[in-house]
Formats: structure tokens, C-alpha cells, sequence
């Protein structure tokens, strides 16, 4: 189940400031005694306060100003609002059932059997009780070793204490993270001092998952002669559990454990996760639960029935299907649970009903918190017109949706995708109890689903969203790792503006199905937030024309690999502008002459300085922001000695600092599809897909495309190691000194804390354990991992100290092994430019035959006509909205017929756009009384947006973008 930060937590801001700090300075004090108490009693376990863990665990105060461990790379908690009152609460329980083992080698070992409740294929409470070993009430009893599998925060310690007199504590905190939290929260120096008081021993094992218990106890028996054992685990380990479930089964032997003949493997199987902590549950006997099972039964018949109905190929394959980890139990408060048997743990806890509703009360009432299009401003862009109309629009939907007084997620739903299932209840809930007009489930685990038969009414279910015209896509043994395709795909069909409309509801917590969920949250950004609109498709055409008719630019087009096959093998230096840039230009300068080298962005002033002139300079960017930032860089000298890598679109004013330009066609973009539509083809001129969201990304996008084999990424960190050096030095993000050089010393010219103005995410790294780094960063990984997966000849060395890059070879830049004898030809950046584009005369060739094609005056009539359409409709509610906006979509269609006006590619991103934000709005606020006028005014908004823009087009079409970029280092460029 869910256990988000979110949810523990006030969502008044100030109010949860207070709690944290009342509860930081009680942090310093618990900590600053403990640190002294471990010196004097266990100075060892101060080394690991200095160590970074792995595990990106840390506390956070809870909404009732109690200390809480949450993974922060996630957001998953591992406790509730007052984790001391919930472990008090478990732990007695536990002492009352402690697994007990026997140390001795002539221990009788009894034989499991394999029972199912009748009529299924689910093991039978019996026949799993007698797969464990023995059990005893320890409760306020004296025991002579206890063995702790993990200690969370610390309050259990404490509270068994409380309850047994015990000699010898061997603990095992395989987490570092885990136990500094604990030196932050727990009373260590409390604890320790009373064992000494009482003469018990503790070993202290840290950074350890108890791979050395039979070396541990046998130390400890030499020192006391124990013959038994007591066992407890506080949360769940892969590897931990692995050797719980070995002692705690009625299978165990102490003689095969130090024969070494047991063999142990880690719960790291996808549908082996759990969340850290399970709440111990007593099973139902079968005669006792015999009427429940019977029902259930009847239900899955049923359910089966109805699935065959429409699913045929899916209910045959569950009709005699068998639970591989998972099985349905029956607690003996007769509430249904799902029981992974090798790791004795339960998926819900005392009541998985009441849970799941709980959790979904909590989605319903905030299901879009951090919905993208609400979060974007335009940035250095805010003045363009589709900023300032979207940015109105925004805040009235933000007003609208604070004065509503009932639960954000709609009656009418146009569609939501569920990660994960459980048993089922949240989706019943759902699809009774709401109108769906799309539901995609998304479930990798069969078992769950198998379960869900016998729970929850399918039957039910799937009528209604028959009945309805509802359509549900069942995507069964998906972990959500083709969700982005598939949704993106089904999506686009209907409108891309129907993103807004689609909740995405995570039903239970898992890493795989987070990471899911961030890519297809990510995609719906650049869908609809990051998508074009008339401002970028303006520019992008306009751009075009002014680098395409200047003579200099160099459009790739279709060539055979083996027309440069003496090229693809020449290593290529691809350079971001990142920290670890600073420790590999030495490198990079030593070899300058055996590789191509390309600067990615603003990597291009940190070279300069270096004295390495790249061959190539990648830019992205279409504003014209690039250009103050180049023009800054180096002298124009340098500059036309480089040759600019870049996408149709970039700005001509950054293209003329450079001695050329070579240009790829931007796939999805308006002007490339107005240019491969009308005057030329894409069998022609290919389209380069995944050329965002960094410089970076173009460059090793644009390279795998051209197939360059040998890649080598020096500088392209996307992330950090510390907070305060988050680009090379040597770059225009630190202030320079009166003298011009850049200053490590002084703050950045931008005064910005870099950490807070961006969010900091922990991921693992290319070179060290942990780095950390920004979600745009985080994209942009994952697109270079996408990007080689698709080149597979291409050979990619990650020698930044950055991230880590899946697909690419971790190597440090004293580890590389170029061939000492290669040298580059001198001509080999000419010959690979005119090998694999045509000619600058055939680009302005085309930009002429582009601005012989378009009519302006056909634009102006498809623009006058749909602005009539507009604003002869007046949409009432959401019902009539969307039925307008289908309308819309149906006209800009038809516009196609004639594409020499351009309309279709001029407006179609901007009135998805609008669409989005119409739609988010008439869903937001239909109980207000200025509901009507709200959406009146909306649609006004959009014929406005129309009219203005295309006023200003219309008296100059090939106007370029004017943005300025302030900045401290830059010289003036009057």
C-alpha cells in the first residue's frame, strides 16, 4: 500500500515549519548525546555517521511533530503519523510469537504439509503454520540471546527491553542510512547505559545484513554457551529475509548452516517487493473461515463467466491458474489479505479494505497535485503571448479549484490509469462509483489478479463500463514499462489534450511502477506542457528561413552508411558543461588531435578557457538566448573556426557566429512537418527524434543517428555531488573577477542556491555510490539510455562523474585506452559535413521554394474563418466542451486540404494547449455560481490568443525571437 510523504505530513506549510523546527532541536540534542554515548561505549559505530549511505533514507517530521524515516528519492515513509506509539503497539505482539532456534546439531527436523483450501489452489492456514518453526511468548520473560534483524528508527530496541531481560543482543542495521536516523531519533545513550547497568552484552552490527551470523554465534556461544536463540525482524530485506525464512521455518538445522549446505537467494524478483515494514497477521482455521471461502468461490465462477465474455483468452488462462508467491488468506477478523509466503509478509494490514478506500479517499481528494501544465510559467519566455493568456488562465483555474468544497476527482471520468491492483478494491470503487469513459489497469503481478476473482465484483465492473460505453485496457504481467508507448499512442487518437483529463493512480508503492509513473508523467509534460505552440512554431519557421537562406547551413539528408564508412570509427568527445569537466580537460586537450570533439551548450565558454577548440558546438535551444550566451563564450575568431550542430529551428542570429551550420530535422516539430509535407520529403531528409531535453541529448542523438560508433561523454554529469558546484568553473554559471576570469570564490552571477531553485533527486551514480540530481537531468538520462538502446553497434564510454547511464561503459578518463597512433585526418570534419548533407545551395533552394509555396493570404482566410466558428460557440458545461473541442479538432483537420495557408501547423499545438486548459478548468469548478461565466470567459481567452497572434504575424512573418538573457558576465551586445 501507499504510505507517502504527503500524507504524513500538514499541508499548511507554516504549521509543518513549526513542527520541524521544534523537532530539529530536539534532534540536535538526542544526537549530539548519543554521538558522545557511542564514544564512550561503542566508538566503532561513529565511523559510519561519516559514510554516505545508499539507501537515500532520512527523517522528516510527521503532521503529529514525530520523527519519521522516508526514502526521499520516492517519497515512500516507512511509518504512520507516530511511529514510537505504532512499534509499541506491534512489538508486544511479537515478543508473544518469537521465533525460537536451537543451537545444538541433534535438533529434530519436522516435515512440512502442503494443504489447499478446498476447491482452490491457495494454501490452507494449517498447511502454512506447519512451514514454520517453533514459537514462544518471551513477554516479560529472561531469554540469553537475541538476534535483531534491523532496528528502523530504534523504539522497538527500547520497548523489548521494556518487556525481556536479555543476555546478549546481536543486531544487524544493514542500512548506514537507517541507523544515523536512528542516532538522530532513538535515546542510544538511554539504551547503552542501561545495558551496562545490567551487565548485557549487545553486538552492534552495522552495515551488515547478517551474512556473518554463524561466525557471530559462534562467538558469542564460545563466550557464554548458549544452545538457543530467539529471532525478531523489524522490517523487511531482501537478503535479510532470505536467512529469516531459512531459521524461522520448520526446515531449519543449525548443522546444515555450518555445514554450509544451505543456499540462500534474495527476494529481489519484481513481485517480491514489499514495503519495509508488514503488520503480523493471525490466520482464520479453514473450518472457521469455510462459509467466506465458499462465497469467494462463487465469486470467482462468476467473475470468470463474465470475464470469458469479453476477455476470453485472459479467463482461460486464470481458470486453472496456480499463485506462484502470493496467496489469499483469511485473518481471523475475517478481512481478506494477500500473503507472500516465503517472506512470511502481509500486503494489506489489520483491515485491507478499509485501507485501500482510506488511499483512495486520499488520491481522490488531490488526484492532479503535481499536474504539469499548472507548473509551467515560460520562464525567460513569460512575455510571449501564450505565457501571458495561459498564465490568466491558470490562476483562474487554481481559484477555481480552491473554492471547491467537494472531492477533486470528478463523477465522470475521462480517463485513469491504474498502477497496480491489490485485490481490487480501489478499482471496484472506482468503476461503481464513477462514470469512465477510458480505465487502464496496469498489473504485473498474475497473482494479484488471480486473488482479485474471488474478492471483488468484476462481473459488476465490466457490465457497467459496457453498459456506459466504457472501455477497460487490461495490461496484465506489465510492470508499466510500455505504458509511456502505449498511453502516448491511445492518447494522441483522441487529442493530446486529453492528458488533463487522465488521473494516473499508483494503488500501491513500488520502485519499478514509480519509475513508470515519472516516465509517463514526464511524456504527458512534453505532450502537452513542453509541447509546440504558435510562438515556437512561428519562430521555427521564421528561423529556418534566416539560417536556411544564409548560405552557411548544411541540412543532413539520407546517405549510405557506406559512403563514410571510414569515419564512423574515429572516437567522438562529446563535452557538457558539468563539474567533473574541471578533472577530465586534460584529457580532453592531451587527445584534442585523435578525436572529433563537440561542445555541448554552455561547455563551449568552459573550453575556451581551457584552450581546447571544439570541431562542433551543439545548441537546442530556439530563443535567442543561445546567442548571448556564444556570443559571450569566446571571440568571433574562435567561434567561425567551429562548426554549430543544431536542429532546424535554431536561431539565425547564433548560426552566423559560426563558420557553418549542419542541420537535422527535428522530429515533431511544426515547421518540420510544414517543410517534409510541402517543398521536400522525409525519404530525403531524415527527422531526429529524441533531441531534448538537453544539448547533450541532441548531440548523442544526432551522432547514433549519423552512426558514429565510438562515443565518449567528458563533462556530461547531469548531476552532482555538491550542491554548490553544479557546472564546471570555468563556465558563465560562476562570477568572474574584475579581470574577466572566472571566480570558484564568488557566488554565481545568477545569486541563486542552485539545489533549492531546482529540487534535488538521489540517484545512483556513474563513478561514486550516490550523486544527486534534477528531474529535467533525470529525463535527460533516461532519453541517452533510450537513444542506445536503439543503436546497439554504438560503443558509449561515461567518463563523467556523474550519473549513471544504463547502456554506456563507466571509464574514467585515465582508464581510456585510445590508440596512441590514431590521429584524425585534418580535412575529417569537411568530409563528414559534405558526405552527409546537401549542398547550402540546395538548402536556400528549399527555403525559397517554402516561401514560394506559402500564401499568406489563405492563412489569413483559414484564420478568419475558424475565429468566426469560435466565437459563434459558448460552451455551458464539460459535456458541451468537449463535444466543441472535438468539433475544433475535426476543422483544423480539414485545413490540411489546402496546406498552402499553413494554418494546421501554426495553431495545432496551441489549441491543444488551450484545449488542456479549458478542459481542466470546466472540471474543476462546475458546483460554483461563476462557473458558467468562468468558461465563457475562458473560450473568449482563446479567440483573443488567435487574433492577437496572428495579427502579429501577419505583418511580419519572418520576425525572429528577441529574447534577452541577464546575466552579470555578459558583455553588452548593442
Amino acid at each position: 500500500m501507499n504510505n507517502n510523504i504527503s500524507q504524513l505530513t500538514l499541508s499548511d506549510e507554516l504549521e509543518q515549519q513549526k513542527l520541524e523546527q521544534k523537532l530539529a532541536e530536539k534532534v540536535r540534542s538526542v544526537k549530539h548525546k548519543n554521538i558522545q554515548a557511542f564514544s564512550a561505549y561503542a566508538p566503532y559505530a561513529l565511523e559510519f555517521m561519516d559514510i554516505m549511505g545508499e539507501d537515500a533514507l532520512s527523517i522528516f517530521c510527521t503532521s503529529s511533530g514525530k520523527a519519521n524515516i522516508v526514502d526521499y528519492s520516492t517519497g515512500q515513509c516507512w511509518y504512520g503519523v507516530d511511529p514510537e506509539l505504532e512499534i509499541c503497539a506491534t512489538t508486544k505482539s511479537k515478543l508473544m510469537q518469537l521465533p525460537k532456534i536451537s543451537l545444538t546439531a541433534n535438533k529434530k527436523i519436522s516435515t512440512p504439509f502442503i494443504d489447499y483450501i478446498k476447491g482452490t489452489s491457495f494454501i490452507s492456514p494449517e498447511s502454512f503454520a506447519s512451514m514454520q518453526g517453533e514459537k514462544v511468548n518471551v513477554d516479560q520473560s529472561h531469554i540469553g540471546l537475541l538476534v535483531q534483524f534491523g532496528m528502523g528508527i530504534g523504539y522497538e530496541l527500547e520497548e523489548i527491553a521494556n518487556r525481556v531481560n536479555i543476555d546478549n543482543w546481536l543486531i544487524y542495521e544493514p542500512s548506514i542510512d537507517v541507523f544515523k536516523a536512528s542516532v538522530e531519533v532513538f535515546d542510544w545513550a538511554a539504551w547503552l547505559e542501561a545495558r551496562v547497568q545490567k551487565g548485557q552484552q549487545v553486538y552492534l552490527q552495522i552495515g551488515n545484513n547478517a551474512s556473518s551470523l554463524v561466525e557471530d554465534i559462534l562467538h558469542i556461544q564460545s563466550e557464554t554457551g548458549i544452545n538457543e536463540a530467539y529471532i525478531n525482524r523489524h522490517y523487511h530485506h531482501p537478503e535479510m529475509d532470505s536467512l529469516y525464512q531459512y531459521l524461522t521455518s520448520a526446515l531449519f538445522s543449525w548443522q546444515s548452516l555450518l555445514d554450509g549446505q544451505v543456499s540462500l537467494v534474495p527476494f529481489t524478483d519484481f513481485c517480491d517487493v514489499i514495503p519495509p515494514l508488514s503488520t503480523p497477521i493471525d490466520l482464520l482455521d479453514s473450518d472457521a473461515s469455510s462459509i467466506q471461502w465458499m462465497e469467494a468461490q462463487q465469486r470467482f465462477l462468476f467473475n470468470l463467466n463474465t470475464l470469458g465474455y469479453y476477455y476470453p483468452d485472459i479467463a482461460e488462462a486464470f481458470r486453472n491458474f496456480v499463485p506462484q508467491k502470493w496467496h489469499l488468506v483469511l485473518s481471523k477478523n475475517k478481512t481478506w489479505n494477500l500473503l507472500h509466503l516465503e517472506r512470511s509478509a502481509a500486503f494489506y494490514g489489520v483491515n485491507g479494505k478499509e485501507e485501500a478506500y482510506s488511499d483512495l479517499q486520499l488520491f481522490s481528494q488531490n488526484p492532479l497535485k503535481d499536474d504539469p501544465l499548472l507548473d509551467v510559467n515560460g520562464g525567460k519566455l513569460g512575455y510571449y503571448k501564450h505565457y501571458l493568456k495561459t498564465n490568466y488562465l491558470k490562476s483562474a483555474i487554481k481559484e477555481a479549484g480552491a473554492e471547491r468544497h467537494i472531492p477533486s476527482l470528478p463523477e465522470k471520468i475521462n480517463g485513469i490509469i491504474l498502477f497496480g491492483l491489490g485485490l481490487g478494491y480501489q478499482l471496484e470503487n472506482l468503476v461503481l462509483d464513477h462514470d469512465i469513459k477510458s480505465l487502464y489497469l496496469y498489473e504485473s503481478n498474475f497473482d494479484f489478479f488471480y486473488a482479485s476473482l474471488f474478492i471483488v465484483d468484476w462481473s459488476s465492473m465490466l457490465q457497467k463500463l459496457d453498459k456506459n460505453n466504457g472501455r477497460l485496457y487490461l495490461n496484465l504481467g506489465d510492470d508499466g514499462s510500455h505504458a509511456r508507448e502505449d498511453l502516448t499512442n491511445k492518447i494522441n487518437n483522441i487529442g493530446p489534450y486529453n492528458i488533463v483529463s487522465t488521473y494516473i493512480y499508483p494503488v500501491y508503492h513500488h520502485p519499478v511502477i514509480q519509475q513508470a509513473i515519472f516516465d509517463l508523467k514526464q511524456e504527458f509534460k512534453v505532450i502537452v506542457s513542453m509541447g509546440e505552440y504558435f510562438e515556437h512554431a512561428k519562430y521555427g519557421i521564421s528561423h529556418m528561413h534566416g539560417v536556411f537562406t544564409s548560405g552557411s547551413a548544411h541540412l543532413v539528408k539520407r546517405t549510405p552508411l557506406e559512403d563514410y564508412a571510414d569515419l564512423v570509427d574515429y572516437p567522438v568527445f562529446i563535452v557538457g558543461n558539468g563539474p567533473s569537466l574541471d578533472a577530465s580537460f586534460e584529457y580532453i586537450k592531451q587527445h584534442r588531435n585523435q578525436a572529433i570533439v563537440i561542445s555541448c551548450g554552455t561547455a563551449l565558454r568552459s573550453l575556451y578557457n581551457y584552450g581546447i577548440r571544439p570541431d562542433f558546438h551543439a545548441e537546442i535551444e530556439q530563443n535567442k538566448a543561445t546567442y548571448h550566451w556564444v556570443s559571450n563564450a569566446a571571440d568571433r575568431g574562435f567561434l567561425k573556426q567551429i562548426t554549430l550542430l543544431s536542429v532546424n529551428g535554431v536561431h539565425p542570429d547564433t548560426a552566423d557566429l559560426f563558420g557553418r551550420t549542419m542541420l537535422m530535422f527535428k522530429a515533431g516539430e511544426a515547421s518540420t512537418r510544414a517543410y517534409t509535407t510541402t517543398v521536400c520529403s522525409l525519404e530525403e531528409f531524415p527527422e531526429l527524434d529524441y533531441a531534448y531535453p538537453t544539448v547533450s541529448n541532441l548531440a548523442v542523438s544526432i551522432l547514433c543517428a549519423l552512426g558514429m560508433k565510438n562515443l565518449y561523454l567528458f563533462g556530461v554529469d547531469l548531476g552532482f555531488k555538491d550542491f554548490t558546484y553544479h557546472h564546471s568553473k570555468q563556465s558563465d554559471y560562476y562570477a568572474r573577477k574584475d579581470g574577466g576570469e572566472p571566480s570558484a570564490e564568488r557566488p554565481s552571477a545568477f545569486d541563486l542556491d542552485y539545489a533549492q531553485a531546482n529540487g534535488v533527486i538521489p540517484v545512483p551514480g556513474n563513478f561514486q555510490e550516490r550523486v544527486y540530481t534534477k528531474h529535467e537531468f533525470r529525463v535527460s538520462a533516461k532519453i541517452i539510455e533510450r537513444v542506445l538502446a536503439s543503436f546497439e553497434d554504438v560503443q558509449c564510454f561515461n567518463c563523467s562523474d556523474g550519473v549513471s547511464i544504463l547502456g554506456t561503459i563507466p571509464m574514467s578518463p585515465k582508464d581510456l585506452d585510445l590508440d596512441p597512433q590514431l590521429s584524425l585526418p585534418s580535412d575529417i570534419v569537411d568530409h563528414l559535413v559534405q558526405t552527409v548533407c546537401v549542398s547550402p545551395e540546395r538548402v536556400v533552394k528549399l527555403a525559397q521554394d517554402f516561401s514560394l509555396f506559402f500564401n499568406i493570404e489563405h492563412l489569413k482566410r483559414d484564420v478568419e474563418a475558424h475565429l468566426s466558428w469560435v466565437k459563434e460557440q459558448c460552451p455551458k458545461n464539460i459535456e458541451t466542451l468537449e463535444a466543441l473541442l472535438f468539433r475544433q479538432r475535426e476543422l483544423f483537420q480539414q485545413t490540411l486540404v489546402d496546406k498552402t495557408s499553413l494554418f494546421f501547423f501554426l495553431f495545432w499545438g496551441s489549441m491543444n494547449y488551450y484545449s488542456a486548459l479549458l478542459l481542466k478548468l470546466a472540471s474543476s469548478s462546475s458546483h460554483n455560481e461563476h462557473y458558467e461565466s468562468r468558461l465563457k470567459e475562458a473560450w473568449e481567452l482563446w479567440a483573443e490568443y488567435i487574433e492577437e497572434v496572428f495579427l502579429d504575424f501577419y505583418q511580419d512573418p519572418y520576425a525572429i525571437d528577441v529574447t534577452e538573457v541577464p546575466n552579470a558576465n555578459f558583455a553588452s551586445n548593442n
